[in-house]
């Protein structure tokens, strides 16, 4: 690989190259389970477009990330947000572990869930690293087991709702571990975290029926540009990109979760009419609404 950046595509590629096949327990268009380490170990790659955790089981590992250097041994979890520069610096002759790597849009589905969404962020981006205690690193382990168990099992009927929501309890079990964390400290914010918090709260309150960053900016008595700044500045979205998730998200939703038609969902959603809907979702998602509502959510099935 040339580039500094991988995305679940540039990843099948290195896997071939480096004939490392035998490392990757799972992998999809959405998704990747890697039981080895030191495939993070690119040398021409510092960022990752991806979410990962990462779960080290023995050994030590020594990295920097975001100019913060950690060290991982066993129960060491580690949860990385897209586009962060790292770089593995050590690996110990007996390091293991696991790593799940995730598209953006999967991990927001679960994310939008969380009812102190921004603080949680906040925390992650500045605690990235957590110890687990023995009982909870084996919790993490089969439950990586277990999703990988049913990844592809289509002898059972509803195996992609199965696997889908076997994903998303392991996201809330990592979210609770870090999120019991927050509780015991308090995290400090800035005037410019402060910003981002108030706009995402008002966001979550009118984003079916606005979508415009002069609304919210209006609304906060701040310039569209400035706000925006602000949102890039301690996030690394812009604000309409946090407008865009919380539209989307709940889009999928209702195509997944009910039998609403795609125009009462357009309807519930304001937009100016069906077609528009149509081309903003496929826009955000890479999928028309009604393509969508039929693959429902990841395919598991697609092993490598």
């Amino acid at each position: 690989m040339d580039q500094n950046i991988v995305d679940i595509e540039t990843l099948k590629r290195a896997i071939i190259e480096r004939n490392e096949q035998n490392h990757i327990d799972l992998i999809t268009n959405k998704m990747a389970f890697v039981s080895d380490l030191s495939i993070g170990k690119f040398p021409n790659v510092n960022r990752v477009n991806m979410w990962a955790f990462v779960l080290c089981t023995s050994g030590s590992c020594r990295f920097t990330l975001s100019q913060s250097e950690y060290e991982m041994r066993r129960g060491s979890m580690l949860v990385y947000r897209p586009n962060q520069k790292f770089k593995i610096e050590q690996f110990s002759d007996n390091c293991t572990g696991k790593i799940l790597v995730v598209t953006d849009d999967v991990v927001d589905e679960s994310l939008s869930k969380i009812s102190d969404m921004f603080n949680f962020m906040i925390y992650v981006k500045e605690n990235p690293f957590v110890q687990l205690t023995d009982n909870q690193c084996v919790m993490f382990e089969k439950y990586g087991q277990l999703v990988l168990l049913k990844a592809g099992d289509v002898g059972n009927l509803f195996y992609r709702e199965v696997s889908t929501n076997l994903m998303r309890v392991l996201f809330f079990e990592v979210f609770n571990v870090y999120s019991q964390n927050l509780l015991r400290r308090n995290v400090l914010k800035t005037n410019k975290d402060f910003v981002l918090e108030r706009f995402l709260q008002i966001v979550s309150k009118h984003y079916s029926e606005e979508r415009s960053i002069k609304y919210y900016a209006g609304m906060m008595g701040l310039s569209p540009k400035y706000l925006s700044q602000i949102c890039y500045q301690v996030s690394g979205k812009h604000a309409g990109e946090w407008i865009d998730r919380f539209v989307v998200s709940h889009a999928k939703e209702l195509l997944s979760g009910t039998d609403l038609t795609i125009q009462q969902i357009s309807n519930e959603l304001h937009f100016s009419n069906q077609s528009f809907f149509g081309k903003y979702f496929r826009k955000h998602v890479g999928q028309s609404p009604r393509e969508y509502r039929r693959t429902r959510n990841l395919d598991f099935g697609l092993r490598n």
